[in-house]
């Protein structure tokens, strides 16, 4: 069991080497040990064979690892018996778990960033000298600037500069340093930093409520949750990825003031998807935020967003049974 949850470890880090400073192949094969003893070891054999998809399998297997550590009892993966097979069964104290995951992820322009900083990171693995290259990147940084950026920061290595700030044009610019590291003995990327803050008011909560209606065909099939059962999107996010407002908004509706005689005081929209009993067979959605990074395998800070329809009883289990820290109502304003 141990070597092979290390030779799978391994195998992960091989195929994704820009990932190789932010987790090791001893965490990940001691995160697959507890796996395989909870009859898990299918979700091990997905991340070894996962390839691009690799991002949304590891959630799956960082919040399996959630499940373990919180004492859930017969944890399945997509389990057959299932019709829409969700991604988690598991039970807690006599309560019945129905569990959907899914990744906010990057945006289209995200996207496009990561791929043009892999291709860079192994640009860099050709230059034969231990230098970290940490960036600060504006969002227009694309593959299309790749080249003529490894060769300035191939040139920079070369001369023994600590850095230096790359403009090929409006609005792209890139700043870098370089640090000659005691690891390794090769260049790479260490932190990557972004410079500008874009506007993306409304974006956060209408991919939210994309979410929950792509989840929503994995429980069309069952009746609302009874008393002891629940039914839960959990969305996993970075903190910068998904704003305790943005995810209340598109759930509860978007937020209004009213004025009266002692001034103004908040209030909700009709347009939010709980809204009018909607999706009623969501016992609720879970936000799981990374606590740490830029780490693979950290641990998730865990917040409930109940559906108004889910009682007071059962959301008490949900919280005790998940860990959840925070809670947010259909009438709070975070």
């Amino acid at each position: 069991m141990d070597s092979q949850a290390n030779d799978l470890a391994a195998k992960f880090f091989r195929n994704h080497t820009h990932l190789r400073e932010f987790g090791s192949v001893e965490e990940l094969a001691k995160q697959m040990r507890l796996l395989e003893r909870h009859g898990l070891a299918v979700l091990n054999q997905l991340l070894g064979a996962s390839g691009d998809r690799f991002i949304d399998v590891l959630a799956e297997h960082n919040f399996a690892v959630r499940l373990v550590q919180c004492k859930f009892m017969q944890i399945q993966y997509e389990p057959f018996q299932l019709g829409s097979r969700v991604d988690f069964a598991a039970s807690h104290h006599g309560m019945h778990y129905q569990i959907e995951m899914k990744r906010l992820g990057a945006r289209q322009r995200e996207r496009e960033q990561d791929k043009a900083l892999r291709e860079l990171d192994r640009r860099l693995g050709a230059v034969r000298k231990p230098v970290i290259v940490s960036l600060t990147i504006t969002p227009a940084f694309s593959t299309r600037e790749v080249a003529e950026l490894f060769s300035e920061i191939r040139a920079a290595i070369s001369k023994g500069r600590e850095g230096g700030r790359f403009r090929p044009g409006a609005p792209t610019e890139v700043s870098y340093s370089l640090v000659v590291s005691s690891r390794g003995n090769a260049a790479r990327i260490g932190v990557v930093g972004s410079r500008d803050i874009e506007d993306v008011s409304g974006v956060e909560a209408r991919r939210i409520r994309e979410k929950l209606r792509a989840a929503s065909s994995k429980f069309a099939h069952l009746p609302k949750p009874s008393a002891a059962q629940a039914n839960l999107l959990v969305i996993e996010a970075l903190r910068t990825e998904a704003h305790l407002s943005g995810v209340s908004e598109a759930l509860y509706g978007t937020e209004q003031w009213h004025a009266r005689r002692r001034g103004l005081y908040p209030a909700r929209n009709t347009d939010g998807a709980f809204c009018r009993g909607n999706y009623s067979r969501f016992s609720g959605v879970v936000l799981a935020r990374r606590t740490t990074r830029p780490k693979l395998l950290g641990p998730y800070e865990l917040v409930l967003f109940p559906h108004p329809q889910l009682g007071p009883k059962r959301r008490d289990r949900i919280i005790e049974a998940l860990g959840i820290r925070r809670t947010i109502e259909p009438d709070e304003f975070p």
